[in-house]
């Protein structure tokens, strides 16, 4: 994909609801992720979209979200702040403001 189409995708989302965010992300996850790491990517973005109700995804409102899960193990809290801030920079090139660390 050429940067241009980034760009203008981003701009797009922009003004997509998250049912069809949810949907387009899915497809491009599909298409670049194998089997396991699909399902798992899937389910926790649609944690996320659930867990907005209805309000746009922003960085803080991730943030928000990965607080949540402070008891699940630091592999865990990774894998899902990986996911996410993969999900924002294919949304709108935001990076997440919260230190992605590995276990």
């Amino acid at each position: 994909m050429l940067a241009g189409e980034n760009v203008k995708r981003m701009i797009e989302n922009r003004f997509k609801c998250n049912p069809q965010l949810l949907e387009e992300y899915l497809t491009v996850i599909n298409v670049t992720l194998a089997t396991s790491s699909r399902r798992e990517s899937s389910r926790i973005i649609g944690h996320f979209i659930d867990f907005l109700n209805g309000e746009r995804p922003t960085p803080d409102s991730a943030a928000r979200c990965l607080s949540r899960f402070a008891e699940h193990s630091q592999n865990s809290r990774a894998r899902y702040t990986h996911t996410l801030s993969a999900f924002f920079f294919w949304l709108s090139g935001e990076r997440l403001p919260c230190p992605r660390q590995s276990p």
